[in-house]
């Protein structure tokens, strides 16, 4: 869209911070596979993981053919399975773990999916993926208890309306920058969204490892899913 950073400089930004970044990224969003200069972006130096919902077939093929997959280290595949986009999810799947990237799937239960549960479980077990994550979004009252519901069928719900039965430690500052489609940084993905707190923009060439004399360590515990990589959200 109008405004958009371009994917040259994303990828000068991504050079120029490689060794900060340990060459590795991890890509979420929204779903970052609409991002039209996804397989270019991601050069031959970068390793990188990506969370997408995983159906759109094309964007997969491309990342396939132009060799990006290869350097792939982890992919979770975000599924919201009221969507109906069952074959086209289970061809993106087969692509991806056929060049041997570790899979793993977050699956949406709701009131909607609770029927279909037991066959989504038995679907996802038939695929070889590494883990299946069930996460609970009770978003409305509800006349039933549909975490007990579930966890019947399932065995375990790993999350609750988008917080994680166990906390980890916030990274924000430490191990976690965000990166808006304006090129602007954020030290936190929620501040991305709601375009608080702005650290400053790629254009002018801000480095990660000043990034300590910028912004102070946030101590405080959260729930949070950013406490093993640092994240960089296209």
């Amino acid at each position: 869209y109008e405004g958009e950073i371009n994917s040259n400089k994303i990828k000068e930004f991504l050079a120029s911070n490689f060794d900060f970044l340990n060459g590795n990224v991890e890509i979420t969003g929204g779903e970052p596979l609409m991002y039209p200069y996804l397989a270019d972006v991601l050069d031959s130096n970068i390793k990188w993981a990506i969370t997408s919902n995983t159906s759109m077939v094309e964007k997969v093929r491309k990342l396939a053919s132009t060799g990006a997959l290869d350097r792939c280290f982890s992919w979770t595949a975000s599924w919201h399975p009221f969507s109906r986009r069952e074959k086209e999810f289970t061809e993106c799947v087969s692509t991806i773990v056929s060049k041997h990237v570790p899979v793993a799937v977050t699956v949406v239960v709701s009131e909607e999916t609770l029927p279909r549960l037991k066959e989504i479980k038995d679907f996802l077990n038939a695929l070889p993926i590494t883990s299946i994550n069930w996460h609970l979004e009770a978003h409305k009252k509800l006349e039933f208890d549909l975490a007990g519901e579930a966890e019947k069928i399932i065995g375990k719900v790993h999350w609750i309306a988008g917080e994680p039965r166990q906390g980890a430690l916030c990274k924000k500052n430490s191990e976690l920058i965000a990166l808006a489609p304006s090129g602007d940084l954020y030290n936190c993905v929620t501040h991305c969204y709601t375009n608080t707190d702005v650290i400053g923009n790629i254009k002018e060439s801000i480095q990660l490892s000043e990034l300590d004399k910028i912004v102070e360590q946030c101590d405080d515990e959260c729930f949070a899913c950013c406490d093993w990589i640092k994240h960089i959200i296209l």
